[in-house]
């Protein structure tokens, strides 16, 4: 039977884009009876991404398994497409489970095509490290909020004011058009937090 994993670590963190460093999550090679699964869904939109993933690690570490997904970076989300990384024993394992059509022909082609495209991943990675920057400074100016730095394609924010919490403000700004994500459901946060995603600025 294929081993029961023992620990999730999404990196970076969703919805904080708290970044974990590989050294330290390498170091779990000296507990080789922990299997841990890392998630790098948000991956591609870090600055200096080699200092943090794990991916060129698994083919040494037996008990490591990394999973990413391009429906993020790539803006795929209709065709549900990802990838795993993990040792050559862990994969023998887990294609015993796997289903025969998991993925359909015509994904597979997109997410090659776009995993070759060079032009489009600087384009989009440029466009990120720029425009990230400029709503976490915007977002700084408004009173009542303190955005976390950010690290990935998305900004977590604190509501520091009493009179107004995130539940109430997806609403009220779902009628202008604007969609952010209420952190009142994930474990650990309540409705003093959101994450709002990097978009293009409305031309003027």
């Amino acid at each position: 039977m294929i081993k029961v994993v023992d620990g999730f670590l999404c990196n970076p963190n969703n919805p904080t884009g708290q970044l974990v460093e590989k050294t330290i999550i390498v170091s779990i090679k000296h507990h080789p009876d922990i299997t841990f699964v890392v998630d790098e869904a948000f991956i591609d939109f870090v600055d200096e991404p080699e200092k943090y993933s794990v991916i060129n690690e698994t083919g040494t570490m037996r008990n490591l398994i990394v999973v990413r997904s391009l429906t993020k970076f790539y803006g795929f989300p209709g065709l549900r497409i990802g990838y795993l990384a993990a040792h050559a024993d862990l994969i023998i394992k887990m294609m015993e489970y796997k289903e025969p059509w998991s993925v359909n022909a015509l994904a597979q082609c997109a997410a090659m095509t776009a995993l070759e495209d060079s032009e489009f991943i600087s384009m989009s990675r440029e466009f990120m490290f720029k425009e990230r920057f400029y709503l976490f400074n915007e977002l700084s100016g408004i009173q009542g909020l303190s955005p976390y730095k950010p690290t990935a394609n998305y900004i977590f924010v604190r509501i520091n004011t009493h009179d107004m919490l995130s539940p109430v403000l997806r609403e009220r700004l779902l009628e202008h058009g604007i969609a952010i994500r209420d952190c009142s459901n994930f474990i650990g946060l309540n409705d003093n937090y959101f994450r709002i995603a990097v978009r293009t600025r409305m031309k003027m």
